[in-house]
């Protein structure tokens, strides 16, 4: 259900805050930041995470960091609806595992958040609200951008990403195929431009 549209994640992250701020969350409330590669989902959340600091105890979990690499989007997503996300609801903690993406191999396991319990996990990432995780939401904004934009956002940020881009939008586009995280969003980030 679509509550609100806004044209940059500047505009959206205290409108969005707000409207969290007035409504009665559970203790322990998952919000998913989902859209493309590029698409600005990690400055959204720095901006969210932020504006909710006053009201609620807020982590943040990069969905890339806790998935088996570049072919493993779906599966590790999957995993996550299967274990930390609901171990999250349940308590305000969890415990993730780490993909070390230079040595491909599982690292260590983290706690989410480090110390204490949250009230507001960020899930944050592509496929954040995909169809295995979309049930143990309580919310989701997904984040358009064009592609060009997208790529020269990730390129600055990365450097070139052509040994892996077309493969990571694949498997994008087929959990979308599956679950249109777009339209089920609660709320839209629509960007035309860098701003």
């Amino acid at each position: 259900m679509l509550v609100g549209m806004f044209a940059s994640s500047s505009q959206a992250a205290p409108l969005i805050a707000n409207a969290l701020g007035a409504t009665t969350l559970p203790r322990h409330a998952v919000l998913a930041i989902d859209g493309r590669t590029g698409s600005g989902k990690t400055t959204l959340a720095g901006q969210l995470a932020k504006e909710l600091a006053p009201k609620y105890s807020v982590c943040r979990v990069e969905v890339e960091r806790h998935i088996e690499g570049w072919a493993g989007l779906a599966s590790g997503l999957r995993d996550l609806a299967r274990g930390p996300i609901p171990q999250f609801r349940a308590a305000g903690a969890c415990e993730l595992p780490v993909w070390d993406w230079h040595a491909d191999a599982w690292g260590q396991v983290e706690r989410v958040p480090a110390q204490g319990i949250a009230s507001v996990m960020l899930l944050v990432g592509c496929g954040s609200s995909s169809r295995a995780l979309a049930p143990l939401l309580d919310g989701s904004i997904w984040l358009d951008a064009p592609r060009d934009l997208r790529k020269q956002r990730v390129t600055s940020r990365e450097g070139s990403p052509d040994s892996w881009w077309e493969m990571w939008e694949t498997q994008h586009t087929e959990l979308l195929e599956q679950w249109d995280s777009a339209s089920h969003a609660t709320w839209r980030v629509s960007e035309l431009s860098g701003s």
